[in-house]
């Protein structure tokens, strides 16, 4: 037996054996643990993919290297397929100006406190340059709940606290008038919704602050995916232009993250599936699970994931009311 032709031979069936079987999960997903995981992580095994098949080439295992690169296409094929829907660039009319009365781009941002750096309280500056007119606060503990109050109420003077001493405290800082704030719960975690007062040239909406259970296990997964649809329900019951902001404990390519945004007829402000940052190219490996949703009554102009050097601490998004008298730039 001639080991320098079969180890390759044993490893190339192997690795096109697993490569079949990321495939089948990723088109057959089951409730699974495993499964799950693949469908988080499919993007970063796509490159896995890749990288093996160029390691193919370069070892001419034309097998294998066919094998890869085959799987590389089926996998983007199916994350295009189950993303490209949610990332939509402006129409032309859309982005028509009118010579009339401009309606006020509204900014939103999310942070959680679980990213956010309090030596030197940088992310704080952060916050406060990020000029967003409304900021979400998840994870607000009573400590932060004092901090952030100390800290940005001069520039943000309307504020609801749902402080937690867990991880499912929730808070909402304004710079614009806030109309009726309503909290509610859903399973055991508490959801926001906040209306726009809409004075002068800004508009009239309402704002969802939400976040969701961790699937860490099977129990926990079910009630991440009945807390979806829960919020999928909700959020479609909302009359006039909306925006849901918060941790979905999901990736952007994902089933349950697709049957939401459907369900509540929302669209994502992303225009890809993974962020661009102020600063520095993207983060291939960051697993993005907070996101912006807004719906069809608004248009998205800019999508942004915000970072105090290397560290990620959230995220943010500028809308503009669609009307014949709003003058829209996208960015």
């Amino acid at each position: 037996m001639n080991l320098k032709t079969t180890l390759p031979a044993v490893f190339s069936s192997v690795a096109i054996l697993g490569m079949a079987l990321v495939i089948a999960t990723m088109l057959f997903p089951v409730d699974l643990v495993f499964s799950r995981e693949i469908n988080q992580s499919s993007p970063y095994i796509m490159v896995g993919f890749f990288t093996l098949g160029l390691a193919a080439l370069v070892c001419r295992q034309e097998r294998l290297m066919k094998s890869s690169f085959l799987a590389v296409a089926v996998l983007a094929f199916i994350l295009r397929s189950s993303a490209v829907s949610s990332f939509e660039e402006p129409s032309a009319q859309d982005l028509a100006f009118k010579d009339t009365e401009q309606l006020q781009p509204v900014s939103v941002s999310q942070y959680s406190t679980s990213n956010l750096i309090v030596e030197g309280a940088p992310s704080i500056e952060t916050i406060l340059n990020s000029n967003a007119d409304l900021v979400t606060i998840q994870g607000l503990t009573p400590d932060w709940s004092n901090l952030l109050v100390d800290s940005l109420t001069h520039a943000y003077p309307h504020y609801y606290l749902f402080e937690d001493i867990g991880v499912h405290g929730l808070g909402l800082f304004s710079r614009i008038e806030l109309g009726s704030v309503d909290s509610f719960l859903i399973g055991d975690v508490v959801q926001v919704s906040a209306c726009l007062s809409g004075k002068g040239t800004l508009p009239e909406l309402t704002l969802v602050a939400v976040q969701t259970t961790p699937p860490v296990n099977s129990g926990s997964y079910q009630e991440m995916k009945a807390q979806l649809a829960a919020l999928s329900d909700y959020v479609a019951d909302i009359s006039g232009p909306s925006i849901t902001i918060g941790d979905f404990n999901n990736m952007p390519w994902s089933n349950e993250l697709s049957a939401f945004q459907i369900n509540a007829d929302l669209k994502d402000s992303r225009r890809s599936l993974f962020p661009t940052y102020h600063e520095g190219a993207p983060h291939l490996f960051d697993r993005p699970v907070e996101h912006i949703f807004y719906s069809k009554d608004l248009q998205c102009l800019q999508y942004r994931a915000q970072r105090d050097g290397s560290t990620y601490i959230g995220s943010g998004a500028t809308f503009q009311l669609k009307s014949d008298r709003s003058a829209m730039v996208a960015r």
